[in-house]
């Protein structure tokens, strides 16, 4: 609680500080997470819906070039959101950040592995497949197995036993 307080405080304080958004986004999305782990639902939810608006605030800084020097990256930050929005099941959100994240980087393997996970997710099985082919082109030799775990996924999700063991 005492934690919370002075992140909010210092936000008020100064509101477009990136450190301190960046501090707070991941305040609230690792508590929240943790708490989800542990069984609090609600709580977890209430905590990862906290994160969101730093983390939109962040990336909007971020993009429009109001921050410099920092640690993380415009692409670091939609990660992340995209992350707090799978934890919350807001797929469509979430595939608004990552599609962010892929025009700013379009070989982002974070990205177009959770793009794609969420595809299979909502069935609309040829626009995962176009994110995992993607994959497998920009990924050096040894990261192509990513790139085979989604396609191995795509095919469990049809039921197209052959193609899984291929991909497997």
């Amino acid at each position: 609680a005492e934690a919370e307080r002075i992140l909010q405080e210092g936000n008020k304080q100064a509101p477009d500080n990136p450190v301190r958004l960046a501090n707070t986004m991941e305040f609230y999305r690792r508590t929240g997470q943790a708490v989800l782990y542990h069984g609090r639902h609600q709580e977890g939810v209430d905590r990862l819906k906290k994160a969101l608006p730093f983390a939109s605030k962040l990336a909007d800084l971020l993009a429009a070039g109001k921050v410099t020097g920092g640690k993380l990256s415009l692409a670091d930050v939609l990660i992340l959101k995209a992350d707090i929005e799978v934890s919350l099941e807001m797929w469509d959100p979430a595939l608004q950040s990552l599609g962010r994240l892929l025009d700013v980087d379009p070989e982002n393997s974070t990205g177009l592995l959770s793009r794609a996970a969420i595809y299979i997710k909502q069935k609309k099985f040829d626009a995962a497949q176009d994110d995992a082919e993607t994959l497998l082109r920009a990924s050096s030799p040894h990261q192509k197995y990513l790139a085979y775990g989604a396609m191995a996924d795509i095919a469990k999700a049809q039921n197209d036993v052959p193609s899984e063991l291929t991909y497997m």
